[in-house]
């Protein structure tokens, strides 16, 4: 993470920039632990050699439109083949019902490493933002308070879940 190996040097983007850059300093080796562990659950789950399926990537009900026939799945933007647990880590409660549909447990270290992705996509995400030009809005706020939440152990819960 670029983020990480510009902690030395004073970020000037914005009214956010260097107290992040504190913050990423001051949980850098809890970050650096996160890295580690999504690396091992990679490895792990190459190990697993499981069997791809097409994945949405973002399942949540922004992303579900009621129609006369049903629901459907919209903005496949984020389509990818992975293992199911790529979208079943955000779904609550649906481990249950699709290992009852499906026949196939769902592997918790998949799960685990799914939700860890996502975690650090976002450490990541903000960490970029705060480093560039930006100012000190509502939003950008908001961002602050996650941002801070994530350094400090917390997991990324998308959409609300």
């Amino acid at each position: 993470m670029a983020a990480l190996e510009s902690i030395r040097a004073p970020w000037t983007g914005g009214a956010y920039s260097e107290r992040a850059r504190h913050a990423l300093h001051d949980n850098a080796a809890s970050v650096l632990d996160r890295l580690s562990q999504f690396d091992e659950l990679a490895a792990q789950l190459d190990r697993a050699h499981a069997a791809p399926v097409v994945t949405h990537g973002e399942p949540h009900p922004g992303n579900l439109i009621r129609t006369s026939t049903g629901l459907r799945l919209i903005d496949w933007d984020t389509v990818a083949l992975a293992e199911p647990e790529r979208d079943l880590w955000m779904l609550d409660d649906a481990q249950e019902s699709y290992t009852e549909a499906t026949g196939h447990p769902v592997d918790a270290a998949a799960m685990e490493f799914y939700a860890l992705a996502w975690t650090l996509s976002d450490i990541a995400s903000f960490a970029d933002m705060f480093r560039r030009e930006h100012e000190r809005t509502r939003w950008a706020e908001q961002k602050w308070t996650g941002f801070l939440a994530l350094l400090e152990g917390g997991r990324s819960r998308p959409y609300g879940s």
